[in-house]
């Protein structure tokens, strides 16, 4: 049986949508990040970096969820200006303006949170990237 992971991908990299299904009925956070670190492994692509989405509470609310999400940015979607990407219309892709961080030192999993004069210590460089979002859902 090939799991949502593997046919989220395929949709990725081929086109089309899948149909939500009770199947994929996913009940916690804790699950959604599983489907989300299985269908990264699917690409066999390397992290090159990390985005966080959804700050806001509209953009939560339009998503229907109740925090930010985060995921890796994967090699293969990188992209330097000019780029030319593959998109399938039935993705209902869509453009947003995003700030690009680059960190010039790492700032590792501790116990304690970072606080802000902490990050922006860590902070090299900003600048304005765009992101091409889409869903492989129906």
């Amino acid at each position: 049986m090939v799991s949502l992971a593997e046919k989220l991908w395929r949709c990725r990299q081929e086109g089309g949508t899948i149909a939500m299904s009770p199947d994929f009925d996913l009940k916690s956070v804790e699950q959604a990040l599983q489907v989300q670190w299985e269908a990264i492994l699917c690409t066999g692509m390397d992290t090159v970096g990390f985005k966080v989405g959804s700050t806001s509470a509209e953009a939560q609310k339009a998503l229907g969820t109740m925090e930010p999400g985060a995921s890796p940015l994967l090699s293969g979607y990188y992209m330097e200006s000019p780029a030319f990407i593959k998109i399938d219309p039935l993705h209902d892709p869509a453009v947003e303006g995003e700030f690009a961080v680059r960190l010039g030192r790492g700032l590792p999993l501790r116990d304690k949170d970072y606080d802000f004069e902490e990050v922006w210590d860590a902070v090299e460089a900003v600048a304005g990237a765009i992101e091409v979002v889409g869903s492989r859902f129906e």
